[in-house]
């Protein structure tokens, strides 16, 4: 190969990684349909979670559209931030108001998705993390001593569009 084939090939090669990295990191939102009286899984990884707000264009100030909040683990959620022991076990757990029902568990999804204090971020486990103050106690958070907290999490997989665990804290 000459130097000039050399070149060629590395400014495609360069454009379709690009072109790639665009469409995996670039999604299509709706736009968010607020209920204002709902406004009221954690990476072990090294690598620091990032943000897609740090990304321009991918969604409108105001709340995490892209959440959908019809299909959830209902019984992960329960059995981990319900039915478990913030100390004993080690699990940041929900205020009863929260459990014991799926609708209960979807009110605190709709909570966070349509809070305008959500931040969306990629998880390096592809995986994508909303977190939001509410504007009362929630539960209490393992990573806060287990004390009480108004910041709540919902992680969820965009490939099934299923929320795969919600929990107090972040």
């Amino acid at each position: 190969m000459n130097k000039k084939n050399i070149i060629s090939f590395s400014i495609k090669f360069t454009l379709a990684i690009l072109t790639i990295a665009i469409a995996i990191g670039l999604r299509v939102h709706s736009s968010p349909t607020h209920d204002s009286s709902l406004l009221y899984t954690p990476t072990n990884s090294a690598l620091p979670d990032t943000p897609i707000s740090s990304s321009p264009n991918l969604y409108a100030a105001g709340g995490c559209p892209s959440i959908d909040c019809t299909n959830l683990a209902f019984r992960h959620i329960r059995d981990r931030h319900c039915n478990a022991s913030c100390v004993n076990d080690n699990k940041s757990i929900f205020i009863p108001s929260y459990c014991g029902s799926e609708a209960n568990m979807r009110k605190f999804c709709n909570a966070i998705k349509n809070s305008n204090t959500c931040v969306e971020k990629h998880q390096n486990n592809g995986r994508i993390k909303a977190v939001a103050t509410l504007n009362s106690n929630i539960g209490t958070s393992r990573n806060n001593s287990c004390n009480l907290t108004r910041t709540g999490s919902v992680i969820y997989d965009t490939n099934g569009n299923i929320v795969v665990t919600q929990f107090p804290g972040q």
